[in-house]
């Protein structure tokens, strides 16, 4: 099961590093493709909320973790190693991208993951 932030809070810094497949702590992005920005983009936010006390990301990581919540995600590709915070990011900015919050936007964000996100 993925980590809670009660739990992934307590990991260092380089700890959550490892856990990005992306994001290796750089202060620039240095992808010119664009989902990899994007994703670079997500894993910057969420090392930065889980590893420092004032995080301006915390209240983003917070919201997109009830709305995954919400929507019974916790068990969705449980196994991937990847931590139930990247993945509700994801999420979060996937429902903006749609401008909706609907069961068809919710499986559009599943079938985008599987295909997309995993495989680096």
């Amino acid at each position: 099961m993925a980590k809670t932030k009660e739990q992934t809070s307590k990991l260092p810094r380089e700890q959550l590093l490892k856990q990005c497949k992306y994001y290796k702590g750089e202060a620039v992005c240095p992808f010119t493709n664009e989902q990899e920005a994007f994703f670079w983009m997500i894993e910057a936010k969420y090392v930065d909320a889980y590893s420092k006390q004032d995080s301006a990301f915390e209240p983003l990581v917070t919201e997109a973790m009830k709305t995954y919540l919400h929507y019974k995600l916790q068990d969705f590709e449980a196994k991937d190693g990847v931590p139930m915070p990247i993945k509700a990011l994801i999420l979060n900015r996937h429902l903006k991208y749609m401008e909706r919050e609907d069961e068809e936007t919710i499986n559009s964000f599943k079938q985008f993951y599987k295909q997309q996100y995993p495989k680096k």
